[in-house]
């Protein structure tokens, strides 16, 4: 190796990486933005769609990675899979991050320590971003950041990454982030299950598969996917039994079925005993007052208001259906003029083709193939921009949400999920976007449903114009058949989920 490239390997393997994790919502992917100045780069991890932007800390030379969001790291989503994969350095050529930048939602505190727990119990540096604390001193609350900080043995400073606040405490705090010694866990499980947490930390040290520092955290996330009863968590357990030696993934198996002869619930009875530390905790950091101008604690805040509209029984559907009348309404009547622009453009391009070169094969395909063929699917492309330019607005605003809760009781009468009205709602504009989209929903039968039913919504960009002809003579007979495959593939569904359950 050259000696250039080797300074090269040198600078890359001294640039520190932190991972940016949170819970989705909670403002990680804007005090991510601020932090790099928006240079970032934007690829996918490897195998997969889930998008990955990387991004250096303005000024410095430490590497920032935006995780997707995720509320435990018993992931059961593939977004969450790829956050708890590379928190824990399970992903084939992506090293384990250096220190974690952890975002929190102060105005739901408890919901979000416990993905701050398990995070802060493997050891690797971590600084707590305590976002949205404007939000909390609006209700008339206060959080000790201070007491929080000596609660959870690492630094937590407060941010609002709508008005700026925290930033360059935050930035210093990573800068000058040094490696700490991980705290015992501070809650206490039952004896066998404690019992059981060391046993297994003991063979995961000596197999060498995760840090000393980490096995007891390790062992008890292990222990609580193995016995959670749910696929996914299942799946996760027995992937990283893989890892193993046949002797050391059997010992660990006899010890959770141990552990489950002592206590049929014991993954759960795990969770209730971190959310009642948790509970302790807040109500030692958290004080509830109400200043002059502020809300009352028990008073419903703007948001609660607005939810309570949204998702109402009526009056939820009638803005619903007034969101998506004006949404449609405005695809197509912004999109007409650029696509007029669109048809012009094609048809003098198409001629000035003809005129230049002569009557054959060459111009023919050039024409009728290359122009004509291409331009029959560009000139919907106004109206897939528009389309998604909407579905963006919605989502951040947070009522795709709102919607996907609405829609839940209806979408189930089919067979689907209520997160399934998203994916379907892309296809409208193209139905690999919304097949993408699908990630997001948690259970892979589901997923799947979802997945096979998207390409029958009636994407803009099919090239439906040069069949106009025919239309009138296919257009039952389609719907029709279209109707088939929904009730099919919906019935298929109900089948599997009451004879197999839960893929």
């Amino acid at each position: 190796m050259s000696d250039s490239a080797t300074a090269k390997v040198a600078a890359f393997s001294a640039t520190r990486r932190i991972a940016v994790a949170g819970n989705p919502n909670s403002g990680k992917t804007t005090l991510f933005n601020h932090l790099t100045g928006l240079r970032q780069k934007v690829a996918n991890y490897p195998g997969v769609t889930v998008e990955k932007r990387e991004g250096m800390l303005s000024g410095t030379d430490i590497a920032l990675l935006d995780l997707p969001g995720t509320y435990s790291l018993s992931a059961r989503s593939p977004d969450e899979e790829i956050a708890r994969d590379v928190l824990l350095g399970r992903i084939a050529g992506m090293p384990r991050p250096d220190a974690i930048l952890l975002v929190i939602d102060a105005s739901n505190l408890e919901r979000n320590l416990y993905l701050a727990t398990q995070i802060v119990e493997f050891g690797t540096p971590v600084v707590i971003a305590c976002n949205m604390i404007d939000m909390v001193e609006q209700r008339g609350h206060r959080i000790s950041c201070a007491e929080l900080s000596r609660e959870l043995g690492v630094p937590v400073i407060p941010t609002s990454a709508k008005k700026r606040r925290g930033f360059d405490e935050i930035r210093s705090a990573l800068m000058h982030l040094e490696g700490r010694v991980p705290c015992r866990r501070p809650w206490k499980l039952s004896a066998p299950f404690e019992d059981a947490v060391e046993r297994n930390a003991l063979i995961m040290e000596r197999s060498g598969v995760i840090p000393s520092h980490a096995v007891r955290a390790g062992s008890l996330l292990w222990l609580i996917d193995y016995l959670s009863g749910e696929a996914a968590g299942r799946a996760s357990a027995e992937r990283f039994l893989g890892k193993l030696s046949n002797a050391d993934a059997e010992s660990l198996r006899a010890t959770a079925a141990e552990l489950m002869a002592a206590d049929a619930d014991a993954a759960a009875t795990a969770i209730e005993a971190r959310y009642a530390w948790i509970s302790e905790v807040s109500s030692r950091v958290v004080s509830k007052s109400t200043p002059p101008g502020a809300n009352s604690g028990d008073a419903p805040s703007l948001t609660d208001r607005i939810d309570s509209v949204l998702t109402h029984r009526l009056l939820g559907f009638a803005v619903f259906a007034a969101v998506m009348f004006a949404l449609f309404l405005s695809i197509f009547s912004w999109a007409e003029p650029l696509m007029g622009w669109i048809e012009a453009g094609q048809a003098a391009l198409a001629d000035w083709t003809g005129a230049v070169i002569n009557e054959g094969p060459l111009q023919s395909l050039l024409v009728d193939g290359v122009i004509n063929g291409v331009g029959s699917v560009v000139i919907f492309l106004p109206q897939i921009c528009i389309l998604f330019l909407f579905l963006s607005i919605l989502e951040d605003s947070g009522y795709m949400a709102r919607a996907a809760f609405l829609m839940d009781r209806l979408m189930a009468r089919v067979g689907l999920h209520g997160r399934s009205f998203i994916p379907l709602l892309s296809s409208y504009a193209c139905a690999i976007p919304g097949i993408m989209a699908t990630r997001t929903i948690e259970n892979q039968r589901d997923r799947l449903t979802t997945i096979l039913i998207a390409p029958l919504m009636s994407c803009s960009a099919r090239p439906a114009r040069l069949f106009d002809s025919h239309l009138s003579r296919i257009r039952q007979p389609a719907l029709a058949e279209g109707g088939r495959h929904v009730r099919f593939v919906s019935f298929r569904h109900r089948r599997g989920t009451a004879h197999g359950g839960a893929a």
